[in-house]
């Protein structure tokens, strides 16, 4: 279309508006996330709740416009280009957010996702000094527990930053 093409190459210079309203409209997803203090962020968790500590509850109704369901359907596109800053743990979701650097875990490993007790978990809830402590609802097959193997092969592969010095997660702090 010469209409987008620059104005040096023969073209109008406008934008393709598609792509400039799907960034702004991930802009406020990232405000949502980076804002949490913010009034209009409040109102946003009040009317429709939180989805772990990230983004607010889907709506699911059948009626109705709102500029916010219009965002969040953004949120999956966007989440997928985010990596989580651990710290202590308390606000990232274990299964759920990608905070190990490659994927979900639960993308990752759903038949061990569809074995958890709770989905909905933080890493701190996970993590103790003694190591992993991942509680499945049942006891594991045998070919499962090698699945399990795989997840844990990931999880010791996470790097830990303390400052600017990186540790595995097996070294000693």
């Amino acid at each position: 279309m010469t209409a987008q093409l620059h104005k040096q190459s023969g073209g109008l210079g406008i934008r393709n508006l598609g792509l400039q309203n799907r960034c702004l409209l991930s802009k406020w997803l990232w405000r949502f996330n980076t804002e949490e203090q913010a009034l209009w962020r409040e109102v946003i968790v009040n009317k429709y709740g939180l989805n772990g500590n990230w983004v607010s509850s889907s709506m699911n109704s059948t009626y109705g416009m709102s500029a916010w369901r219009i965002i969040r359907k953004f949120w999956p596109a966007l989440s997928r280009h985010i990596v989580y800053k651990v710290g202590n743990g308390t606000k990232i979701i274990f299964w759920k957010e990608n905070w190990n650097g490659n994927e979900t875990l639960m993308a990752l490993f759903p038949d061990r996702f569809s074995l958890c007790t709770n989905p909905e978990e933080t890493v701190a809830e996970v993590w103790s000094t003694h190591g992993w402590n991942i509680v499945f609802r049942r006891p594991l097959n045998d070919w499962e527990t090698g699945r399990v193997a795989e997840l844990l092969h990931v999880l010791n592969g996470v790097q830990w930053v303390i400052g600017r010095k990186r540790f595995n997660h097996m070294e000693t702090l």
